[in-house]
């Protein structure tokens, strides 16, 4: 049931009907948002009823409208109906027509004075007192281009459609029954006692070759090699063209000049520090300080924290005041007392370390291979359109490189993964994930298209393919002995497991039987339904097993390491008072639910006998 209510929660539809129950008497306003002729367009029939397009525009609106806070109020008309939200306001219209049908047919009526009860009691048109206003309803109403008739109008539908909803969703408390069910289904908890038999432990004779050589044929598919391709490649680089570029003595000057911050170190100081945690026991502790004492001993005489804070400069001291009042002090000086919200700070400068800048000369290498590099970056593109413009002109790789002066590089056999036939990585490949899938999905003999990466380019052939074929017995044999024995173990530990199962089934003691097989019965912690406890060999799949078990019943599951023989020894009942929080939890969700079921199961009920077709053409016509 719960799947159900879920599922039927992410339905439009519902959240639109539930959306009714609490959404303000608010009005907007609209402006021309059709691309078609005009507002006489049908766009939707609901039974016999027919929604003009107006109705549907005033509605897209109104979704618009309400969404631009989210946008930062730049949320047009193209990018809402991309988002949806033109779908979603041709929903919302065709679920208030389904509802004012409805309520036509059971005869609701909304009075003149339960709407005039709800224009007083609406929060927008109430003054500054917190009393309705009538000048503020006008306002309102003129802003948005609505006579005080039409909202009347317009707001006794949308009471009568409220009425109709709250009188099927009213109650406040789902059934008791349901609760308990689910509330026990969430929290009961169930304890198992176990006995975990260890595959590796079962003793297994090694497979024989004709045994291994008759496994290995008879799973041939998991013995092949993967597939190989040889691939020849041009790759261009900054690096192909980096020697070709020249840098001048200016070009490095000028840009020595505009990256001189990095090269600049900035001041520091060598400071110490006193922390204290009022302004009188700082200024003494400055004031014994100055006088010649030491700083561990003034912290240790009047109480303070000391610390040396090396060489820092002023962006690590965090703080502008503690910066400040350190560079503001001289070599050899003590600083006034100054407070921050760590307390009230001391501090002593032993030294003044100037700024320093890095010269030219110590840097010139460094800026022009800088530059360089940006430059030969600069030519790439054009190096590209060179070699593409030569594989057009039917060029091989070969001749096109050759005429460029760039190399062609051909890769060993590589699989698709790019590592080569002894499993190590292919050296020198491109940077980009898609060269390996190119090589992979081309044809033997064919040059590709010319692929931009994000250093340079690149264009490939595939000169030769090696599918997948059987690795031979001998260089898997170790494999096939492996998976023969943990096959055996396995198997092994399973016959066991059921042997014992039946033991107990038959009436032997868990705990004799435990004693006799030389195993430890271990006791779970108690775990739920999406719990366990694998300490205790209560994996995912026990206690999946143990929500279906009486207590005593024993049953068996397989475990990473062989098989868990398992008894279900206790339940634990939901405690309503110490569950009282997931209780409430789940009495909300199933309120929740039902509301969203019934109301689902109005919709449907309704388009039962009121089929709802929509002229997705006329839309179009209007809104694309």
């Amino acid at each position: 049931m719960l799947q159900t209510l879920r599922a039927k929660s992410a339905s439009l539809v519902i959240k639109i009907l539930m959306g009714l129950l609490v959404v303000s008497f608010a009005v907007w306003g609209i402006g021309d948002i059709f691309r078609g002729s005009g507002p006489s367009n049908v766009v939707a029939e609901v039974g016999d009823v027919e929604i003009p397009s107006q109705r549907l525009g005033t509605v897209f609106q109104q979704e618009i409208q309400r969404m631009q806070p989210a946008f930062g109020g730049r949320l047009d008309v193209d990018t809402a109906r991309q988002l949806g939200i033109l779908d979603q306001a041709l929903e919302r219209v065709v679920a208030e027509t389904l509802l004012d049908i409805k309520a036509e047919e059971l005869g609701i009526a909304i009075s003149d004075e339960v709407v005039r009860r709800a224009i007083r009691s609406e929060p927008m048109f109430r003054n500054a007192e917190g009393t309705f206003d009538p000048n503020i309803l006008r306002a309102v109403l003129f802003n948005n281009n609505l006579s005080e008739a039409a909202y009347v109008e317009v707001l006794r539908e949308d009471l009568r459609r409220r009425q109709l909803i709250s009188s099927i969703i009213s109650f406040d408390t789902p059934p008791a029954t349901l609760i308990e069910q689910l509330l026990t289904f969430r929290t009961e908890k169930r304890v198992a006692e176990t006995l975990v038999i260890n595959a590796n432990q079962a003793e297994i004779e090694t497979p024989t070759e004709d045994e291994r050589r008759a496994f290995y044929e008879e799973n041939a598919d998991l013995f092949l090699a993967p597939e190989y391709r040889t691939v020849t490649a041009v790759i261009l680089t900054a690096d192909d063209v980096l020697d070709t570029v020249a840098v001048s003595d200016e070009e490095i000057a000028a840009e020595y000049e505009a990256r001189q911050g990095e090269f600049r170190s900035p001041e520091t100081r060598t400071v110490e520090q006193l922390t204290f945690a009022d302004a009188e026991t700082a200024a003494q502790g400055a004031d014994l300080w100055r006088g010649g004492s030491d700083m561990a001993g003034i912290a240790a005489e009047i109480g303070g924290d000391a610390q040396a804070l090396g060489d820092v400069a002023r962006d690590d001291l965090g703080l502008p005041e503690l910066a400040d009042a350190v560079f503001a002090t001289d070599a050899g000086a003590v600083s006034d007392p100054v407070e921050s919200p760590f307390g009230w700070h001391v501090f002593k400068v032993t030294a003044v370390n100037p700024s320093t800048v890095r010269p030219l000369d110590e840097v010139r290498d460094d800026l022009a291979t800088a530059i360089a590099r940006r430059k030969a970056n600069d030519l790439l593109p054009d190096l590209g359109r060179q070699l593409d413009d030569e594989l057009g002109g039917g060029a091989t790789l070969e001749e096109a490189a050759s005429v460029m002066g760039v190399d062609v590089v051909t890769f060993p056999p590589l699989d698709d993964t790019g590592n080569g036939t002894d499993g190590t990585r292919i050296e020198g490949l491109p940077d980009d994930s898609e060269f390996l899938s190119q090589a992979f999905a081309a044809e033997q003999g064919v040059t590709g298209f010319l692929t931009e990466t994000v250093s340079g380019y690149y264009v490939l052939r595939v000169d030769s393919i090696v599918p997948r074929t059987p690795r031979p017995f001998e260089a898997v044999d170790a494999t096939v002995t492996d998976m023969l024995m943990v096959e055996r173990s396995q198997g092994a530990a399973e016959e066991r497991a059921n042997r014992l199962v039946e033991q107990i089934r038959g009436g032997a003691s868990f705990a004799k039987i435990a004693m006799d097989e030389g195993l430890s019965i271990r006791a779970s912690r108690a775990v739920t339904r999406e719990d366990n406890d694998t300490m205790a060999g209560v994996s995912s799949a026990v206690t999946e097993r143990l929500f279906a078990m009486q207590v005593g019943e024993v049953a068996m599951a397989p475990s990473d390491d062989g098989f868990t023989i398992f008894r279900l020894k206790e339940i634990r009942p939901p405690d309503m008072d110490a569950d009282s929080t997931v209780a409430t939890r789940i009495r909300d969700q199933a309120l929740a639910g039902l509301r969203e079921d019934l109301l689902y199961q109005l919709d449907r009920a309704i388009r039962a006998h009121h089929p709802v077709t929509v002229d997705r053409q006329a839309i179009d016509s209007l809104f694309y």
